[in-house]
């Protein structure tokens, strides 16, 4: 499967999300729903995530995901201790 991920195009240069990735500053991205809704599913290795600018229709980029890992009903402190022990950056 093939799935878009929407980077916002706010903030100076360099604290952009996108640029982040596309420099290798950032190698990660959490994605937090409080449900699955049809037709979205879930992200796999192998698959590839394709980036666009939240308000463009134009792919900037895209990237094979490499490791997934899923968490359910983690809450707000579980949620930190998990980025603090993955280095989300």
């Amino acid at each position: 499967m093939e799935h878009l991920v929407y980077c916002d195009n706010v903030g100076k240069v360099g604290d952009k999300v996108l640029d982040k990735i596309l420099d290798k500053s950032k190698t990660m991205i959490v994605r937090g729903a409080a449900g699955r809704k049809i037709p979205h599913s879930r992200v796999f290795e192998n698959e590839i995530i394709y980036f666009i600018t939240k308000g463009t229709k134009d792919i900037v980029a895209y990237a094979t995901v490499v490791n997934v890992i899923n968490y359910v009903k983690l809450d707000e402190n579980e949620i930190t201790i998990t980025l603090r022990q993955n280095k989300l950056n």
